[in-house]
């Protein structure tokens, strides 16, 4: 067991229905190593997380991957505010949440052409594995994460790779967006 990460839409109880959404999750998921690779921000000490590191080498703002971890669905919302005594700080949660969806909203378009771009310039580096900062807290396998990149290493959830992770995502995206979907964003579980 362990902790994953999926991709959720706005419109996700209608998607749910559909036996072509069964068939993609089929053959395109994230991997636990992109679960991991999207939290390293909370973890690695002794370097820059590897997406910031990415952005950098990319010239891509990758701010948009991590807006999509953001957004909350209204059962999330009410769960943290279970956690809130006060009314006062349980209203200004409340409202930062839902500013924050607010602006993570109807992102689907502009999450599309930041992750084609970010695709086409990963694809333009050569061993990017050893453009990164070396790091002690090597928690998804730095060398084999982020090697062979054009190539679909796993088998669409275990043995992925970066490459294939983010031609998932967009493979995901791309299928919302022809069933009406306005926002996409990342859950964990």
């Amino acid at each position: 067991m362990g902790l994953d990460i999926s991709v959720n839409f706005d419109n996700q109880e209608n998607i749910y229905l559909l036996d072509e959404f069964e068939k993609i999750q089929e053959v395109a998921n994230l991997s636990r190593t992109f679960c991991n690779f999207m939290c390293r921000k909370e973890v690695v000490e002794d370097c820059r997380p590897e997406l910031d590191q990415i952005g950098e080498l990319t010239g891509v703002n990758i701010t948009f991957l991590y807006n999509m971890q953001e957004y909350a669905e209204e059962w999330e919302i009410e769960e943290m505010l279970e956690f809130e005594d006060d009314e006062d700080e349980k209203e200004n949660l409340r409202q930062s949440m839902l500013k924050k969806n607010a602006e993570v909203g109807n992102n689907i378009s502009e999450v599309k052409n930041n992750l084609i771009l970010l695709i086409e310039k990963l694809g333009e580096i050569e061993n990017l594995e050893q453009k990164l900062d070396k790091t002690s807290y090597d928690t998804i396998g730095i060398e084999k994460y982020f090697s062979n990149f054009h190539t679909n290493t796993g088998d669409g959830y275990i043995g992925n790779n970066l490459g294939q992770d983010l031609r998932n995502l967009l493979s995901l995206l791309n299928f919302g967006l022809s069933n009406g979907s306005k926002t996409i964003y990342f859950n964990y579980g």
